[in-house]
């Protein structure tokens, strides 16, 4: 009798253990949020530096993921997925890259962020170094750097002290416009 008690018990736990689920949550970008890496191919572009060298990036085509932040919460019966994409740009010749990435977080809230690809510490963000960008147009701004002047850029300041890069400059039409370097050169796209 012990035993039958025992195994209804168990069952019944099995069964109504994900009685509470909320089921899946996707956390998906939005086409305006995708379109904040332009590079569905891999494409070369040229930099020009501080004294007029010419300097040649290499960015990879965007790839996209969707990732269950929930896996391995072993007993969760729902998940919560999160879309992200991402490219990297190398600059020949430099020891320098970056990764760049837009994801939806746990919340649904948008992360956009950059980071070196030999240091992925070093990160640049728009506002808050978390990442977090409330209103992409908001977010846009006209600049002038060392002369130069920029039309709707998302200005993405080190988060890192004595970073060698001060502040990326960066578009959804041509991704990094501008690297400003905490010792006052600078790389510009060619356009």
């Amino acid at each position: 009798m012990t035993k039958y008690i025992l195994t209804s018990l168990i069952l019944v736990l099995i069964v109504t253990g994900c009685d509470k689920c909320d089921g899946d949550k996707n956390n998906l970008l939005s086409d305006k949020e995708k379109g904040l890496i332009p590079f569905s191919a891999d494409t070369s572009v040229n930099f020009t530096n501080n004294t007029s060298e010419t300097v040649i990036g290499n960015y990879s085509q965007k790839e996209n993921e969707i990732t269950n932040l929930d896996s391995g919460n072993d007993g969760d019966c729902s998940a919560t997925n999160v879309e992200r994409e991402y490219a990297t740009l190398e600059l020949s010749g430099l020891e320098l890259g970056f990764n760049i990435v837009v994801r939806k977080g746990r919340s649904n809230e948008l992360i956009f962020v950059l980071s070196q690809s030999d240091d992925n510490n070093a990160r640049f963000a728009v506002d808050d170094c978390d990442g977090i960008v409330g209103d992409l147009n908001n977010s846009l701004r006209n600049i002038s750097a060392q002369g130069f002047e920029f039309t709707d850029v998302f200005v993405l300041n080190s988060c890192t002290e004595n970073s060698m890069v001060q502040r990326v400059l960066y578009s959804s039409t041509n991704g990094i416009e501008f690297i400003e370097f905490s010792d006052g050169d600078y790389l510009m796209l060619a356009m």
